[in-house]
């Protein structure tokens, strides 16, 4: 598969892009590394009190998305790392928000990479 068939995994609709999957990384224990050329949007499972998400740099300038979800017991708190990562880069923010802590909930990081760094957002899905 090509590198950009794999950052994309997309579709053409009406003349719209869209991506036919969402890479599952799985449970993130006590560290994962996100790694986006397995796919611009991915999700992983929070089931360790304090896992360390690291995200690899992008494979290409643009937008990345990552929903992070609470296993059954919730009350998980992510930290974040990686080479071109910073805290301070957080839309709206001088360090990373928390995600929803509940049991299932749900929270989207919505990342840009520049081609050298990371700029995050992140939206929570539901109630706060």
């Amino acid at each position: 598969m090509s590198v950009l068939k794999k950052l994309l995994f997309n579709f053409t609709v009406d003349g719209l892009i869209g991506f036919s999957s969402e890479y599952d990384n799985g449970n993130s224990g006590s560290a994962i590394t996100v790694d986006f050329a397995n796919g611009q949007k991915q999700k992983v499972t929070l089931n360790n009190a304090t896992p360390t998400i690291t995200f690899a740099d992008g494979i290409a300038v643009g937008h990345y998305q990552l929903k992070v979800i609470q296993d059954g017991a919730g009350g998980r708190t992510p930290s974040y790392a990686g080479s071109n990562y910073s805290g301070s880069r957080w839309i709206g923010s001088s360090s990373a928000p928390a995600v929803l802590t509940t049991s299932a909930a749900e929270s989207l990081i919505t990342m840009y990479w520049d081609g050298s760094k990371w700029y995050q957002a992140m939206n929570h899905v539901g109630a706060t």
